[in-house]
């Protein structure tokens, strides 16, 4: 296949992906949003055939039939996106689209990114894997840490810079990464648990303290 046809054929695979709009005309969502979407679900894919080849077509299938691009204004502008597991509801907050096109662009790459994690099984595995680890409370404080980690690592590859608060959470991706590859950012089965926490935990906190805040006397 050339390039020429395989880009075709990456157009062809976006197509079909959910948009919706809020307070937005259709032309408008097909000049200046829809292209993007288009990009970064392209991400997702090339993400999957390089790391995680054997699950592509279960992850074309779940964002071609259960994923929406949701755009709409939120009332916080800080807020780029977020990704609703339970019902495959991706939000982008389109007051960004002016105000900051660059963190508007990488919430659409990043919230896609954990629709990724959910549609391989990721999130639900490695949740599973910290309760057995850590237990249910601490669980429920560490996982959503490493999942903006991961993202905020898997967009930084992609974009090459990222605008999001994850620093703290990305540095223990990056040693999840050195320590086991990038592959265990994107999939995760339970039994991960085990090698991903011990790793993440001390990426955070080499970055703590490494960017301790010192009060003068």
């Amino acid at each position: 296949m050339s390039v020429a046809e395989a880009l075709l054929e990456l157009d062809k695979e976006v197509v079909a992906v959910q948009v919706r709009a809020t307070d937005i005309d259709e032309e408008t969502v097909e000049r200046e949003h829809t292209p993007v979407v288009k990009r970064a679900v392209g991400s997702v894919f090339s993400l999957v055939r390089k790391y995680v080849p054997e699950a592509i077509s279960s992850v074309k299938d779940y964002f071609s039939k259960r994923i929406t691009y949701n755009l709409r204004p939120h009332h916080e502008d800080h807020v780029g996106g977020y990704f609703v597991p339970a019902t495959d509801e991706l939000v982008v907050n389109t007051n960004m689209r002016k105000r900051n096109p660059m963190f508007y662009v990488e919430s659409m790459y990043h919230e896609g990114r954990h629709a990724l994690r959910k549609a391989l099984g990721s999130m639900e595995n490695l949740y599973k894997g910290f309760v057995n680890e850590v237990g249910g409370f601490w669980a429920s404080i560490l996982y959503p840490m490493y999942e903006e980690g991961a993202t905020s690592r898997l967009t930084q590859m992609e974009l090459g810079r990222t605008l999001d608060g994850y620093a703290p959470y990305r540095a223990g991706a990056e040693q999840v990464e050195r320590d086991w590859g990038t592959r265990m950012l994107i999939y995760n089965k339970k039994d991960d648990a085990k090698r991903v926490l011990p790793s993440f935990l001390k990426g955070v906190n080499t970055w703590f303290a490494s960017n301790r805040v010192h009060i003068a006397a």
